[in-house]
């Protein structure tokens, strides 16, 4: 399951009955496919990405030691809340037109 179906199956049901599991990535692998892509296009700028799935939970998966504030790439704020769809389409939708 991703992050937001956890997320919100944590808020409406509160505790799991059964083992449940949130699709993650660790630091090594999360590198390993960063140096691949930087390899393929090296021209990429990381501040003009999202990455939707780093958070202060899980330290950025260390971005935040390596990259300046005005490097850093986007993310998405994860508080679960009725229109979290529409403000994630929004965020796409805005920096798409920002190009």
């Amino acid at each position: 399951m991703n992050r937001l179906s956890y997320l919100y199956i944590e808020k409406e049901i509160k505790t799991f009955n059964k083992p449940t599991y949130c699709f993650g990535i660790n630091e090594r692998d999360f590198y390993y496919t960063l140096f691949k892509i930087s390899r393929t296009y090296k021209d990429l700028d990381f501040s003009r990405v999202c990455i939707n799935f780093i958070t202060v939970e899980n330290n950025y998966l260390g971005l935040k030691n390596i990259l300046s504030d005005k490097e850093f790439p986007y993310t998405i704020d994860w508080k679960l809340h009725d229109n979290i769809y529409q403000d994630i389409l929004n965020q796409h939708v805005a920096l798409s037109e920002q190009n």
